[in-house]
């Protein structure tokens, strides 16, 4: 028998030292050590049964990797270093260094034991090497607090087989992320790191601010769920979770990203052999609702019409004309065009299907673009390479929050009152930003231009078109006539190049054309105003059929003064006996009109900021504080104007006075 004795460090329980000794004997080499003073023998199977010198070297090697988890774990029971030290065994040699790095940084940050030995059962059934390394990172961020590891069996689920140890360190969970879950997916993926570490095979978005709140919906079932286990219970579960509230489209998109997400634990995470969820999975959205889009005459008067401003005039015009996506426009910059006499030649580099294209302006639209730079230039403007070729509201960066509100707007303050470009259904919806796009192709596709003459503009592919066939026959049935010439619609560019102005056209009136202004043509103000306006309305009691002002004289000389008489309670109705709003309802009339303040305002301004749904006070639910407190603060340092103040001005009139009402008229 051979034999190798180590003294490595001093066992904390029998205060006799931690001897390791690596022994060969009938049935193969093994290792005999002091567990929590405890004489333990490991066998080394891996090293065959037959003594040799190499093999006696590498039995050393184990001896010591063993003798280090036993000094630094010498304060954990034997119950616990045993199974270690087992699995310490049956590491293949190469990947000796990388278990001991990791009994050192986790024991020496004293983290849980059923970490280490998740992290060194992981190492063991790692398929390379590599994946063993990529452990080691794994476990440095464990050990500074900036990642979590599985705490139950150990597995290697977590560790992606090939990838380099930096790209498998990107797939490290954060603290309280169970790993190898679904919301660890979900959370790679929404911070972008799955992307970086499957370049080319993920691709990455420029936002999940549209992600975020509709996995919110389905996090809470499906968290915790392993993506090994998932199966179709699961998915129906969180189909389940999602509130009735929500739309058919929405509960369809939500799903989709449920399935793409466990594609992904699919390839090229390789966390799961197989997706659980079939494509017939996903529910079926909304039916296809009917594109609303203008008319000849009824897009000529929008860009006759003065009192638009200019920059949407341009913006609809080059909408109705060209056909590119709201997105594309907007990265659209001076570089972008390229000016050849009287023809012009636009270049977009970066679109939606990454496919790059160009293609040429007719002479008309190149006379606008012309005049729309000049009539830039007399503004003041300072014009760059890099200068926007659309701009928003007061030279602003053109954005797409409010733009379909602000185009129906236009469309109402020209004259025209169609009643479906502002009706909402459940077949149809009212007139937006998109239906310029379609405006494009069912103008083009009518008077027969060539399906790739349109592509190169749209981007669209042939079965995408193929839906615009219908409304161009109806257009071309109907004989609707041509759009206008862009320049000559706009006044104030046609006198930029001296040319006549069109006359505005005569629209014609139909009977189910719409008398009032609808909500889904208002601006912010007219809103608030328009709920300001209801709640004016002269309130009654609860279960009472008489008259404000009958309800006014039956009232006692206290409740004249605001006072109740002895043993009276406020009523359920929201306002006091004296006819005041208690403080629920004026708090929750507060904070209505508090969101719809900063939805427009931070809409306008470009800001990141909470949406909050225009609802009736009466049928919204009871705010919380922190809301209530949040938005006054935002609403007061938003308030700029005599008019933003008055809306946010707190009632003087409310029964209970509380920091919150005060604080927007204090801080504005």
């Amino acid at each position: 028998m051979t034999s190798t004795t180590t003294n490595d460090g001093t066992n904390s329980r029998g205060g006799r030292p931690i001897t390791g000794e690596a022994c060969f004997r009938a049935n193969g080499y093994g290792v005999r050590i002091t567990l929590a003073g405890k004489r333990t023998t490991i066998r080394l199977s891996a090293l065959g049964r037959t003594e040799t010198p190499e093999a006696t070297t590498r039995a050393g090697r184990y001896r010591d990797v063993i003798a280090t988890l036993a000094r630094d774990g010498r304060a954990l029971p034997h119950a616990t270093l045993e199974p270690l030290a087992r699995s310490l065994a049956a590491l293949p040699e190469t990947r000796l260094d990388a278990a001991r790095e990791v009994m050192e940084l986790l024991l020496g940050a004293r983290r849980p034991a059923n970490e280490l030995a998740a992290v060194l059962g992981g190492i063991v059934s790692a398929p390379s090497d590599d994946a063993a390394r990529a452990a080691v990172r794994l476990a440095r961020l464990a050990a500074d607090g900036r990642a979590a590891l599985p705490q139950d069996a150990p597995s290697a689920d977590w560790i992606t087989p090939g990838l380099s140890p930096d790209r498998a360190a990107l797939l490290a969970p954060s603290p309280g992320t169970t790993p190898g879950t679904f919301g660890h997916v979900a959370e790679l993926w929404m911070a972008g790191k799955l992307a970086a570490a499957f370049p080319g095979r993920v691709r990455a978005k420029q936002s999940h601010a549209a992600d975020r709140p509709a996995l919110a919906h389905v996090l809470p079932v499906l968290a915790k769920v392993p993506v090994r286990g998932f199966t179709l219970d699961h998915g129906e579960a969180a189909l389940s979770a999602i509130p009735t509230r929500i739309g058919p489209t929405y509960r369809a998109r939500i799903a989709m990203t449920v399935r793409q997400l466990l594609s992904y634990a699919v390839f090229p995470l390789r966390w799961a052999k197989e997706n659980p969820l079939p494509p017939r999975w996903v529910p079926q959205g909304r039916s296809k609702l009917e594109r609303q889009i203008l008319m000849p005459r009824e897009e000529h008067a929008v860009l006759a019409c003065r009192a638009i401003p200019v920059w949407l005039r341009v913006f609809m015009a080059w909408q109705a004309r060209q056909g590119t996506r709201y997105a594309d426009a907007s990265r659209l910059t001076l570089a972008s065009i390229t000016f050849q006499g009287e023809r012009a030649t636009i270049t977009l580099c970066k679109t939606k299907d990454r496919d790059p294209r160009s293609w040429a302006l007719d002479a008309d639209d190149t006379a606008m673009i012309r005049a729309w730079l000049t009539y830039r230039r007399k503004q003041g403007e300072q014009l760059g390479p890099t200068s926007p070729l659309f701009v928003g509201a007061n030279g602003g960066p053109l954005s797409g929050s409010n733009l379909a509100e602000t185009i129906r707007v236009a469309i109402w303050d020209a004259g025209i009152r169609r009643a479906s470009l502002f009706t909402r259904t459940e077949h149809s919806w009212p007139h937006e930003e998109h239906d310029l796009r379609a405006l494009f192709c069912t103008y083009s596709l009518a008077k027969g231009r060539p399906l790739s003459w349109i592509t190169d503009r749209t981007g669209h592919t042939l079965d995408a078109l193929e839906g615009y066939q219908r409304p161009s026959r109806r257009w071309a049935e109907t004989e609707l006539g041509d759009l206008a010439p862009s320049v000559r619609a706009i006044p104030e560019l046609a006198a930029l190049v001296g040319l006549a102005p069109l006359p505005p056209p005569r629209l014609v009136r139909n009977p189910g054309d719409m008398t009032e202004r609808p909500h889904t043509a208002m601006t912010w103000r007219q809103k608030v105003s328009a709920q300001a306006s209801q709640r004016q309305q002269p309130r009654r009691h609860a279960g009472s059929h008489k008259p404000a002002k009958a309800q006014e004289k039956e009232k006692t000389p206290a409740e004249a003064r605001g006072r109740r008489g002895p043993g009276t309670r406020a009523p359920a109705s929201g306002v006091t006996h004296d006819g005041r709003p208690t403080h629920r309802r004026a708090t929750t009339s507060l904070l209505n009109d508090l969101g719809c303040f900063c939805n427009t305002v931070a809409s306008s301004r470009s800001l990141d900021a909470p949406r909050l749904s225009f609802q009736d006070a009466g049928a919204m639910r009871t705010p919380r504080s922190s809301e209530v407190k949040r938005y006054a603060a935002m609403a007061a340092r938003m308030a700029t104007s005599c008019a933003a103040k008055s809306l946010v001005a707190p009632r003087r009139g409310t029964a209970h006075r509380t920091r919150v009402d005060r604080r927007p008229n204090r801080d504005a």
